[in-house]
Order: C-alpha cells, then structure tokens, then sequence
C-alpha cells in the first residue's frame, strides 16, 4: 500500500488537532518505523519545536511540534480558502468532512452518536446529555466534549441538526 502522508500535507490529528506535515521518516530516539513531525497550526501546543533529544527534524517557533505515527492522523484537509465568514465555516465543514471520511473507524461513532440525539430530540434531553452518553460508549476515543458539541449543531435537535448540516453542504 502506498503511503498517502507527504511533507506539506495538511492533515487532522486524533484529540482535535490538526497541522502541517514538515517531515517525513525514521525518528529513532522515539521508536521504529516512520513518523511525521507535525507542526500544529489549530494553536494547540506541542511536545518540542522540531527537535528530538538534540536532533533536529525541522524548527517550528516555540513548542508547536509533534511526532506521530499514521495511527495518529485521521486524514488529509484541503487548505483554507480566504474568504468571508460564511465561506470559512463552509470551508471549515468541508474540511471536518473530509477528514472523518478518511477515518476509517468513525462511520460506527457517527451513527451511534446521531441515534442518540435523536434519541435526545424525543425525549427532550438537552445537548449534554448526548455528549455524556457518547463519552461513555467510546471513552477509549479520548474525544473532547467541545468537540462534540460542535458548533451547537444538535441543540435544536436531530431533525434541526440535520437540515443545517445539508444546508452547509
């Protein structure tokens, strides 16, 4: 299988974080196999700036650099396009989307995560409720709660959570 990750790639990360590919290879003070260092550009902060136990890999200003391994990426995003507000947060959606759709693994949580909103919906729960219950079903995840209740989409509800998201589309 060819390797899909190249240097330059702006990609999402696992925990919400997402970052620009600056190197691609072997990092042995960290283990085998081939790893990217990351600079984050999300504002989340790193482990170093590029540099591991002395080497340098690539320089990042201040600790904005990661390592990871492909476990750690959850997919490519297409670059941000400039733009007005409602430009941005369609860009930004288009960007969510298409890097949950190169995980393989989120199909499962999506679904179970719409059954209970819509579950929430009938019931007259609030949004919490949704959150706290998909937190419990996959702690594993390590999924922040605002990540969850991203950008207030089910508040108004299931049906209301759906038509806005088409709306985005």
């Amino acid at each position: 299988m060819a390797d899909k990750y190249a240097v330059e790639d702006n990609i999402a990360l696992t925990k919400d974080r997402s970052g620009v590919i600056r190197y691609k290879g072997e990092v042995p003070e960290l283990g085998e196999g081939i790893w990217y260092g990351v600079e984050l550009t999300d504002g989340s902060m790193g482990h170093n700036d590029g540099a591991v136990k002395g080497k340098r890999y690539f320089q990042t200003e201040g600790k904005r650099a990661i390592f990871v391994q492909t476990d750690k990426i959850r997919g490519k995003m297409a670059l941000r396009k400039k733009g007005n507000v409602k430009d941005d947060e369609k860009q930004n959606h288009e960007n969510l989307v298409e890097a949950l759709n190169n995980s393989a693994d989120f199909m499962e949580e999506f679904l179970v995560f719409q059954e209970l909103a819509a579950r929430a919906a009938k019931e007259g729960k609030d949004n919490n409720w949704v959150v706290d219950q998909f937190l419990k079903a996959y702690p594993e995840l390590n999924i922040p709660a605002s990540v969850l209740k991203f950008r207030g989409a089910i508040k108004e509800g299931a049906k209301d959570a759906v038509a806005k998201i088409d709306q985005m589309q």
